[in-house]
């Protein structure tokens, strides 16, 4: 997560992709087991759609959130170098 000089790069192509791409795994996951539950019984079905898209919800938000939380540590923790790198002692100036 970050480019050649070392300073922290977020990529929106990288979340959007790795975000709707668990999402529609979960939804390629789904998609056999709500026929299976059509089949037997079309309410059941209809439930099963509702879960997935629950839970396709849910991955993409934890997901994101993964890949937001590196970003934000890797951008705190350059933060953090760069302000022990510049500090000055200001007790041993004269």
């Amino acid at each position: 997560m970050s480019n050649d000089a070392g300073t922290p790069h977020f990529s929106f192509a990288r979340l959007v992709t790795f975000s709707l791409g668990a999402g529609t795994l979960v939804l390629l996951i789904s998609i056999p087991i709500i026929l299976v539950l059509a089949r037997w019984t079309p309410i059941a079905g209809l439930v099963g759609a509702l879960v997935a898209v629950l839970v396709m919800i849910g991955v993409i938000g934890v997901v994101s959130r993964r890949i937001i939380s590196a970003a934000e540590r890797d951008i705190l923790a350059a933060q953090a170098e760069t302000a022990t790198t510049t500090d000055r002692n200001t007790a041993s100036d004269g």
